[in-house]
């Protein structure tokens, strides 16, 4: 049996037990033994877990696929004032969004680039290519990597009409507090 058939059965057996809650649900559900049975917290609960061993054995089996590891990408929207980057910390205020500088000052998100234009700085992205491992444990939702290497970073321009501002560096804040 192979490494991804092994994983298959794996997946099989863990999602097994809820399959079967599942299914007595749905049986009672519809012979009117209880009609609040489905959509409720034990429900959304067993869906929960469902999904979570699912992501689970989907990643190792990607993991498997691609010759033991994975590759992960992140977009980390920066400020740059003069091609020096002055900020890559975007916060959350009570007013909405805003750059934290490296000299302590801030500048708050704009929807617009000529904004921006008009406070000297300019809005890029640096895209993170990583490569790492996955060794099946989460923690409250969030996936844990090991072994985690930089591929690459390249940078692109911000577009104004598709990219938000956004950071999830998931993957770079694992790599920074091993």
């Amino acid at each position: 049996m192979t490494t991804l058939e092994t994983l298959e059965v794996n997946r099989k057996q863990a999602l097994a037990p809820y399959q079967e809650i599942q299914e007595d649900r749905m049986r009672r559900y519809f012979d009117c033994q209880d009609d609040t049975i489905l959509g409720g917290i034990s429900d959304q609960v067993t869906s929960a877990t469902i999904n979570k061993i699912n992501r689970k054995y989907d990643l190792m089996i990607e993991q498997e696929l691609n010759g033991g590891f994975l590759s992960r990408t992140e977009n980390t929207v920066c400020l740059y004032k003069n091609g020096v980057m002055v900020s890559d910390k975007l916060c959350d205020g009570k007013f909405g969004k805003f750059f934290v500088l490296k000299d302590g000052t801030f500048i708050s998100v704009a929807k617009k680039k000529a904004t921006f234009d008009k406070k000297g700085v300019e809005v890029k992205v640096l895209v993170t290519d990583y490569k790492c491992n996955f060794n099946g444990i989460t923690d409250k939702g969030f996936v844990m990597y090991s072994n985690i290497e930089v591929a690459s970073v390249t940078e692109r321009d911000f577009d104004f009409s598709t990219d938000s501002f956004s950071n999830n560096n998931w993957i770079g804040y694992l790599l920074n507090n091993k």
